[in-house]
């Protein structure tokens, strides 16, 4: 009678193991599908929106021309005396 329950035991703990490998396969499978949907309907429906900001930074043709900055120290010139 021991060996009868030892064997249900273990058939009892392997359906146990497998429906748990089943359920997290396709708990993986269906949040997969979630994001890959999600990201499909942002990427098409989205997209067809104008967003916040827009996208050309200069839409009236103003074009911003600022002199470069001209530095005539070198690295030498700003050490500390004790670093040269």
């Amino acid at each position: 009678m021991q060996k009868i329950y030892k064997i249900l035991g273990s058939i009892a703990l392997l359906l146990i193991t497998v429906t748990l490998l089943i359920v997290s396969f396709w708990f993986i499978l269906g949040a997969v599908a979630v994001v890959t949907l999600l990201g499909i309907y942002r990427y098409f429906f989205m997209k067809r929106k104008p967003g916040k900001f827009q996208t050309k930074p200069y839409n009236h043709m103003e074009i911003i021309d600022l002199k470069a900055e001209e530095v005539h120290e070198t690295i030498q010139n700003r050490k500390p005396d004790g670093f040269k």
